[in-house]
């Protein structure tokens, strides 16, 4: 439901498509900065990383977002929301580490 409220995509994929000016992937070129002996471009690639994948996920990021939010607005009593973040952080790590052994 929030991603259609609030559709949200790496920004050098936004960019990538046009959607922002000015954001340029530094990925890649950070890799090959690092010394030769450690070959990093082929470590990350046998890693098998997923693309457009967030850090955080945005699973994890908008629940602990509402979290902050339930804090600020009512104090204490908003740490009702905190098993729901914990919950959901869970699941992605399960998700994460099932889908990562299933490859």
């Amino acid at each position: 439901m929030t991603y259609l409220l609030f559709p949200s995509a790496p920004p050098w994929l936004a960019a990538q498509n046009g959607y922002l000016d000015g954001v340029t992937r530094v990925l890649g070129q950070t890799i090959n900065l690092l010394p030769d002996r450690l070959d990093m471009p082929s470590i990350y690639r046998q890693l098998n990383p997923n693309m457009v994948a967030a850090i955080p996920s945005l699973h994890a990021a908008y629940p602990f977002l509402v979290l902050l939010f339930a804090l600020r607005f009512f104090g204490r009593r908003g740490l009702v929301v905190a098993p729901y973040v914990l919950a959901v952080w869970l699941a992605v790590i399960s998700i994460s580490a099932s889908t990562t052994q299933s490859t």
